[in-house]
């Protein structure tokens, strides 16, 4: 297996199914309506990858693209349940 296989299929694990185990012991996704464990995760890796500075609003550009349409609001909002 190449590398880069085994970084998709690292990647698809963290984004998948630990996300969601993650995210039912951690309490951060109380109800499915939007977000999902994977879409937060996906757009909280991928996002910060592009930029380590993102703001909320940036990051409702990745939701989109994850096929999440949120407010920056709705962003703001998983970190304060972290905190």
């Amino acid at each position: 297996m190449s590398k880069v296989t085994q970084v998709v299929v690292a990647l698809q694990g963290l984004l998948g199914d630990l996300a969601e185990l993650a995210a039912a012991e951690v309490g951060v996704i109380r109800r499915v309506h939007k977000f999902t464990a994977r879409t937060l995760a996906r757009t909280m890796v991928c996002g910060y990858l592009q930029n380590p500075r993102a703001s909320d609003e940036q990051l409702v550009q990745v939701t989109a693209q994850c096929g999440v349409e949120v407010t920056p609001q709705g962003v703001a909002d998983r970190f304060t349940l972290l905190l």
